[in-house]
């Protein structure tokens, strides 16, 4: 087995080239990870994901052609070993949900550190689920019926 693929290889899905650019240089930190390809479409994406077959795809939520959510069932049809795991800076818990619907194995907001990203990409790859802290925190606090009001006396 070569050094390469002894590596978890990763495929970048994101529209802006400076985070992807900044992605690959964290990563390449990382002596047990390796992106193997980055893009800035869904339909690139999934054309990428089914060649490369990576173990893991950094998926952002807003893409130009097609949200993540929606590309999560194209990227598992062309590359159904791959763990997707989002990386966003979408707050809103109905996309969160949406995504979680739809298939990932992940969730980490783009203010995390490298090194918790880095933790969530290894986990993911070994079968694992990973959602950051926050984003739990936040989807547990939105589920909560809301309060109601003390009965009048």
């Amino acid at each position: 087995m070569s050094e390469e693929s002894a590596r978890i290889q990763i495929l970048i899905i994101d529209d802006h080239a400076v985070v992807r650019r900044g992605l690959m240089m964290v990563l390449v930190l990382q002596p047990d990870l390796a992106v193997v390809g980055e893009t800035g479409t869904a339909s690139s994406g999934v054309h990428m994901a089914a060649e490369l077959r990576p173990d893991v795809i950094l998926l952002d939520l807003t893409l130009p052609d097609q949200d993540g959510d929606a590309a999560v069932a194209e990227l598992r049809a062309a590359s159904p070993e791959s763990r997707i795991l989002i990386l966003s800076g979408v707050q809103d818990t109905g996309r969160i949900r949406a995504a979680i619907a739809a298939g990932i194995d992940g969730y980490v907001p783009k203010e995390v550190n490298p090194g918790e990203l880095a933790r969530a990409i290894r986990q993911v790859a070994a079968n694992q689920s990973y959602i950051h802290p926050d984003v739990l925190h936040q989807l547990s606090f939105t589920s909560q019926p809301p309060a109601t009001p003390p009965a009048n006396l």
